[in-house]
């Protein structure tokens, strides 16, 4: 059905990337809250890089339901 970067594309905008990244944010963001006094510098850094990535993409999503919602038409079909 889809070859080349529509096949990438396909895979990268699912339900599995979604709940993946929404698992990431919330943990590293716990991790980030619980243990702030204790993390090393480079530890936080990373924990601050990966929680913006993953609200990037968490945001991305959120764009895409606003901007296309859902793909049911508004009303059902009538048979002619």
């Amino acid at each position: 059905m889809f070859s080349g970067i529509g096949e990438v594309l396909v895979n990268l905008i699912s339900y599995p990337v979604l709940i993946g990244s929404i698992l990431i944010f919330v943990i590293s963001l716990f991790i980030l809250i619980a243990k702030r006094k204790t993390l090393k510098k480079e530890v936080k850094v990373l924990l601050i890089v990966l929680a913006i990535i993953t609200a990037v993409i968490i945001g991305f999503f959120v764009f895409l339901v606003f901007a296309f919602g859902s793909n049911h038409p508004p009303a059902p079909p009538v048979p002619q």
